[in-house]
């Protein structure tokens, strides 16, 4: 008889214990504190719903998205994400797929690519990769080519790569051999075929005139493009003028159409100096090329017979 009074006891004791167990696990995953959150994410939402209303919480819906990777009706994010702890009654915010969904993808060929890329968001694409190539045949920054092409079928949300013009190639020049030139004539060169002195440097040549060119970069014989910089080195001069050193640039004006001839006065402002440089009759259409100082903020302010028409900034 005690042989059995003591198995009851040890039975009811580990009954106990289960129950106590039970209740303490419940306790630590429904607390004073919150819920912790169940993960959702790739659950269609019947069984989402189920998993949260199990703790005591609610699914709320807050968007549907295109998504070409979860099928429809399944969750793809959700906040607060899993792990983390909810207030019991709380709210489980849910995005959910609207599947794949298809696109009818624009033709933007010919369009500029900004353009374009309105287009194709309008479509409910994205742009993707844009790829910039020079070509002579389609004008500069519009679409050449694209990929998906135009009229084809698209996910909702994807990318459309987009290949764009460059325009044509910069004309090219064989860089001249300017040694032994004064630095004036050098820069009238330079400034005929479209490029830019950058930089002006001096080195002690004894055997050459002081103020001559006695090396230049790109050296000649080198492949130069239009607007490209070009280093000058000069004989030392006794005194170097500060107007000789610096950085220089080409400023261009063109005399408006159906003006007739007009005295064309030009005055160049900069951080050292406040000076005319040009002042002569030009008839109209022609155009005024000169070679400028560029120092701090530097502007050409032009003048028409003495009135002043216009101030323009030179970078």
């Amino acid at each position: 008889m005690k042989r059995l009074f003591d198995l009851i006891a040890k039975t009811a004791l580990f009954g106990m214990l289960g129950v106590i167990s039970a209740f303490l696990v419940l306790k630590f995953a429904i607390s004073r504190e919150g819920v912790v959150v169940p993960d959702l994410i790739g659950k269609d939402v019947v069984a989402a719903l189920e998993a949260a209303n199990k703790l005591g919480l609610s699914l709320k819906i807050v968007d549907h998205s295109f998504n070409a990777s979860a099928p429809t009706n399944h969750v793809i994010s959700q906040e607060p994400r899993p792990g983390s702890w909810l207030k019991p009654e709380g709210a489980i915010r849910v995005v959910v797929s609207k599947g794949m969904g298809e696109a009818l993808v624009p033709s933007v060929r010919g369009l500029p690519w900004r353009e374009a890329k309105g287009v194709i968001e309008r479509y409910g694409l994205r742009l993707g990769e844009v790829t910039r190539v020079h070509t002579d045949r389609v004008a500069r920054d519009s679409v050449i080519a694209q990929s998906p092409p135009g009229e084809s079928k698209s996910v909702k949300g994807g990318g459309v790569a987009l290949l764009v013009s460059e325009g044509g190639w910069p004309a090219s020049f064989v860089m001249p051999d300017l040694r032994d030139q004064p630095q004036y004539a050098a820069n009238a060169t330079i400034a005929s075929m479209g490029l830019r002195v950058e930089k002006v440097s001096y080195a002690d040549r004894p055997e050459a005139r002081a103020g001559s060119v006695v090396e230049h970069r790109p050296a000649a014989g080198h492949k130069v493009l239009v607007g490209q910089s070009v280093e000058l080195v000069l004989a030392k001069r006794e005194t170097t003028p500060a107007s000789y050193v610096g950085t220089f640039t080409v400023f261009q004006h063109r005399v408006p159409q159906g003006s007739g001839a007009r005295r064309i006065r030009i005055v160049i402002t900069n951080a050292e100096e406040s000076r005319q440089i040009f002042d002569e009759m030009r008839e109209a259409g022609s155009e005024v090329r000169l070679v400028v100082k560029v120092k701090g903020e530097t502007l050409a302010k032009i003048y028409y017979d003495g009135i002043f028409v216009e101030e323009k900034r030179i970078e």
